[in-house]
């Protein structure tokens, strides 16, 4: 090949290089997106969880005084803790019996009191709430196209905000089939309100 036919190849093969790495970075890139949704489909993860636990209203069994109050917001206790006393009241002959123990249901923790000794109560009036120890768990919300590779009895990973370096490992105990239409605790059906989005599963 004489000079001038070295020196027309030369542009043919640098436009052919760029074009070639571009394919190749296209290739990867895709190699690499096609990676993560199959892990994303088997693996599936959210980040809009709540956790929540089962809370029990205390009340005293009886009318009367606070005599003592054993513990304040944020407490915790053992089942058959003692929460407070009350002395039992009687209309016509004020303070009468022996004082009335009022102990914890179960071990948990009390939430936001502000029983003070001396204060009156009734019985049956609700005082404070207590959530049970053992009955915390989280709710993940899923994508509609995530819930095939969800199951009961599925190993899953919880990570907190408030401790992210200390992941918890957790069991799938139930996947929900209905939810209601807006914000809130249960509605009159019982189903829970979730905040309306388009990609989850509405029945």
């Amino acid at each position: 090949m004489d000079r001038k036919g070295r020196e027309a190849a030369r542009p043919v093969r640098k436009v052919w290089i760029p074009w070639a790495l571009t394919a190749l970075l296209a290739a990867v890139a895709f190699w690499l997106a096609r990676g993560l949704y199959e892990r994303e489909m088997r693996d599936p993860w959210t980040r809009d969880g709540q956790v929540t636990a089962d809370l029990l209203l205390v009340a005293s069994p009886v009318d009367g005084v606070l005599e003592q109050v054993a513990v304040r917001s944020g407490s915790g206790a053992e089942e058959g803790g003692l929460l407070f006393t009350v002395r039992p009241q009687d209309e016509k002959h004020g303070m009468a019996g022996r004082s009335v123990p009022v102990r914890a249901p179960s071990r948990g923790w009390v939430i936001e009191s502000t029983l003070q000794r001396g204060g009156m109560v009734k019985a049956g009036e609700p005082l404070f709430a207590f959530a049970v120890a053992d009955s915390f768990r989280v709710t993940g919300f899923f994508r509609e196209t995530h819930l095939r590779a969800i199951r009961e009895g599925a190993r899953a990973r919880v990570t907190l905000m408030a401790w992210p370096d200390r992941p918890l490992d957790a069991v799938v105990e139930s996947v929900g089939r209905g939810i209601a239409v807006s914000d809130g605790a249960l509605d009159s059906r019982l189903l829970p309100q979730v905040t309306p989005t388009f990609d989850w599963v509405r029945l």
